[in-house]
């Protein structure tokens, strides 16, 4: 648990994910461990634009670049494209998608023990209640990002939680996610832009395709228009 006396940086909320004893209360029940050491995310630049996954896959996923000889990871394979950058190489690209003001965080930051592609929306709620307040909810209040895209459908719900005042938070709610994906909300400070579309990775990406490679170039445009903001 972080000291609330002491600032807040980016250092002590990594360390306040990893060293969690509700998360780690939760291992074998919700989240299993990871089979490498635990992903070292570097800092990001400040107000990035932001996407919002699931959960990191045992290996370490995005941020984790795999031997030569293993698949790399499907999220960063698909994503990089989109964002004119190769996925290739060791970690020239992680460095390359963050020097340019992009940055990637998890939903749940710790592997999940299960799929929860069929658990209902108020489930998956309960289930992020949690680490949305804990640990997803200080992380943007850091960054500050200028736009977010929530890739898949329990990111838009954890973005929602994040912003439960937002049009994003009150489109999801009446109409679901499927109904909007690929479109833009505009919103009133930060993040200046929220935009849900399917998660580019796992056994849906290929169904999804044209809705993810179709909609994260669009919210792209938009949002690298916006310009940082000063800091109050």
């Amino acid at each position: 648990m972080m000291d609330p006396e002491s600032p807040v940086t980016w250092r002590k909320l990594r360390d306040a994910v990893r060293d969690c004893s509700d998360c780690q209360a939760l291992q074998g029940i919700l989240f299993q461990p990871f089979s490498c050491d635990w992903p070292e995310l570097p800092e990001p630049k400040p107000q990035p634009i932001l996407f919002v996954s699931e959960a990191p896959p045992t290996d370490g996923g995005f941020w984790v670049v795999q031997p030569k000889e293993r698949r790399q990871d499907g999220l960063r394979t698909n994503l990089l494209p989109l964002l004119g950058m190769s996925p290739a190489g060791e970690t020239q690209p992680l460095k390359t998608f963050r020097d340019r003001g992009y940055f990637l965080l998890q939903s749940f930051q710790r592997p999940l023990k299960f799929s929860i592609n069929g658990v209902g929306v108020p489930e998956r709620r309960d289930m992020l209640d949690h680490h949305v307040a804990a640990h997803l909810k200080p992380h943007l209040a850091l960054l500050r990002p200028r736009a977010i895209q929530a890739l898949g459908k329990t990111a838009a719900i954890a973005l929602s939680m994040v912003f439960p005042q937002s049009s994003f938070a009150s489109a999801l709610d009446e109409n679901g996610f499927k109904a909007i994906c690929g479109q833009i909300f505009p919103e009133r400070g930060d993040p200046d832009l929220l935009a849900p579309t399917h998660l580019p990775a796992g056994p849906a990406a290929g169904f999804f395709r044209n809705s993810w490679t179709s909609d994260i170039p669009a919210f792209l445009a938009r949002a690298n228009l916006l310009k940082p903001k000063e800091r109050s």
